[in-house]
């Protein structure tokens, strides 16, 4: 840019040059032709020397520093146009490759619709079997409604001997609820009796029941003396074990299970090991 307003200013004085010089040949025509062409062979003179030399600079110096610049020009303007096409190509590829992949994806949504289809058809035809197969138990239904009545009439009679049958078992159950409730309220009394007679009980595995006695020896009333109680499978009595062992303990348990008094039985166990405590 620098080089371009220096040629601007060397063409501007050129031009004041040559506007001075148009006056002064002006002004020779204007005297005699002797002085005029003394004159005029001056600025002849003066023309090759100044005017003509400024012009051979200044068309060397635009030769010089203006045409790099236009080679400049057209080199950027050549380098912005490949970079335009290259640009160009870049997006055009990138569109060709964006459009092969949703070439892919619909020939795959293609394959897929495809897959879909088949099982839609392979579930409509498994539908209209089933379809059928109901139809044909509806038929089976609608032929076995003729012979309902009967059937209700026999299921009937089925729920009335059910509600006989249930009737009967409730009136057992609510018969041997009231007997436990009975047996339990004796037992319960038995035992408050006999706690403050020294007794305990202590819960043992398989069902056992451990009756243990204090206060029995004199000598001792910290004394401990025990049997183990149960029901077998008959629902029987049975003792395990006795300590210390009464020998009437057999017909004792015997005594047991035909009277199913079982307080009774207790305060027999308990005067059996007082006798055993005073023969010490």
């Amino acid at each position: 840019m620098a080089g371009i307003q220096q040629a601007e200013e060397l063409a501007r004085e050129l031009e004041s040059q040559l506007t001075s010089a148009k006056t002064q040949v002006s002004d020779f025509l204007k005297k005699d032709n002797q002085i005029c062409r003394f004159e005029l062979k001056r600025l002849q003179t003066w023309f090759l020397f100044n005017i003509y030399p400024n012009t051979i600079y200044i068309l060397c110096f635009l030769s010089r520093n203006l045409l790099p610049f236009f080679d400049n020009q057209i080199e950027s303007y050549l380098s912005s146009q490949a970079a335009a096409v290259s640009k160009a190509q870049q997006e055009h590829e990138l569109l060709m490759r964006d459009m092969e992949t949703k070439i892919q994806r619909l020939r795959k949504e293609e394959l897929d619709a495809d897959g879909r289809r088949s099982d839609l058809s392979g579930q409509y035809s498994t539908e209209r079997r089933q379809l059928a197969e109901k139809q044909a138990e509806l038929a089976s239904l609608e032929r076995a409604r003729g012979s309902l009545p009967a059937d209700v009439d026999a299921g009937k009679a089925r729920e009335e001997a059910a509600q006989l049958q249930l009737s009967q078992t409730r009136a057992e159950y609510e018969r041997r609820e009231a007997e436990s409730r009975y047996e339990l309220q004796e037992l319960t009394r038995g035992l408050e009796c006999y706690q403050r007679l020294g007794l305990s009980f202590e819960k043992l595995s398989d069902d056992r029941l451990r009756l243990v006695f204090t206060l029995i020896d004199a000598f001792d009333p910290n004394r401990r003396f025990f049997f183990t109680v149960r029901m077998n499978d008959s629902d029987a009595y049975t003792v395990d074990e006795c300590s210390p062992p009464i020998e009437a303990m057999a017909d004792m348990v015997r005594a047991l299970n035909d009277n199913n008094d079982f307080s009774k039985f207790v305060q027999l166990v308990r005067k059996e090991f007082k006798k055993i405590a005073a023969a010490r």
